[in-house]
């Protein structure tokens, strides 16, 4: 027996009310348990997914270091080779020439020349040709006009 019970025998709109309540709650408990439902599919989802990314930068690793290990192996394996092509060559009474460095030697600069200064640049001209001409600008706008001295020259 429900406390109450004669309420709800006596009015229709009463039990209407309580029926849509009713209705209500188990929407939104069935609407609750759908997005839970829907947080642990997605929750797995992302797991699933991690861990195959993990798998993957595993496997990626493994397979550099593998062939890293190869490359090694290689040059290990070339480098006997070669000693042991020496050490015949020098049983037969030949010896291999030393390997030539791969970096060229630097060229020395002698210190004789201006001191410093760059080379003067030369235009050639023709013994007819007035040499105004041939510098047209010449101490023109650029330049200084007096020299060390202080004696004013004019080109």
């Amino acid at each position: 027996m429900l406390i109450g019970d004669e309420l709800l025998r006596s009015d229709p709109s009463v039990q209407h009310d309580m029926q849509r309540k009713k209705e209500r709650i188990m929407l939104q408990s069935l609407r609750r348990k759908q997005r839970q439902e829907e947080n642990r599919l997605r929750r797995e989802e992302e797991s699933r997914r991690r861990e195959l990314e993990d798998r993957d930068r595993e496997e990626e690793k493994r397979r550099k270091k593998e062939e890293e290990r190869a490359r090694r192996d290689a040059i290990l394996e070339q480098h006997r080779m070669k000693k042991e092509m020496e050490r015949e060559r020098e049983e037969r009474g030949r010896r291999m020439p030393e390997p030539v460095s791969a970096r060229p030697v630097p060229k020395l600069r002698s210190t004789h020349g201006g001191g410093g200064r760059p080379r003067p640049r030369t235009i050639h001209v023709d013994q007819e040709q007035d040499l105004g001409a041939a510098f047209p600008h010449s101490r023109g706008a650029r330049g200084s006009s007096s020299n060390i001295s202080g004696e004013t020259t004019f080109g």
